[in-house]
């Protein structure tokens, strides 16, 4: 499993309470600013504060970074949209639950839009938020992953001479065709 990058000093440092009045504030920031200056490092902060342990990062669903995350993907700021797919990557490297949340807002069909089509630092950490989503994921969702065309979305990138973004599409890719295989054999099987 590809896991959670860059582990920060937040989780050891703030008690999990830290999120309510800070993470809410950053929040807002996302939720109301127009300036990237402002957006991208209340972005950051909150980012780091999803890559500590799976208790920090459902606090951030709870108080509703997924769908700001989202929104910030449509942004024209190619930085931003960078760092909104770090942070869908951790939250994607995290349980089934929080896999599911960023299901249900429809931003996997969004993260593999970018992966295949957006400046190379966006694709890369989409394919990251992908195969980490491919790791954590039930069998329903990675049927899901599968429908949105997630093989070809992790393909995309196949060409980069970047090692570790290589390796994790090709472990992205492995663990979708496991799952097809499964599913053949299933087939196969009742036929």
């Amino acid at each position: 499993m590809a896991g959670k990058r860059c582990f920060t000093f937040w989780n050891k440092i703030f008690c999990h309470e830290w999120f309510s009045f800070w993470g809410t504030f950053a929040l807002l920031i996302l939720d109301r600013s127009p300036y990237p200056a402002i957006v991208l490092p209340a972005l950051r902060c909150l980012g780091n504060v999803i890559t500590g342990d799976d208790t920090l990062t459902q606090r951030a669903i709870d108080a509703g970074i997924v769908p700001e995350l989202g929104k910030l993907l449509k942004s024209n700021k190619p930085n931003i949209r960078k760092e909104a797919s770090w942070a869908l990557s951790n939250i994607t490297a995290g349980t089934a639950m929080q896999i599911q949340n960023v299901i249900n807002e429809e931003i996997m069909k969004k993260l593999m839009d970018l992966a295949i089509q957006d400046t190379f630092d966006v694709r890369r950490e989409c394919v990251w938020a992908i195969s980490n989503a491919t790791s954590g994921a039930s069998e329903e969702q990675l049927e899901i992953l599968i429908n949105l065309q997630a093989v070809e979305a992790l393909c995309s990138i196949l060409n980069t001479n970047e090692p570790r973004t290589l390796a994790i599409a090709l472990e992205g890719i492995e663990n979708l065709l496991k799952k097809a295989k499964d599913f053949l054999g299933e087939v196969n099987d009742s036929a």
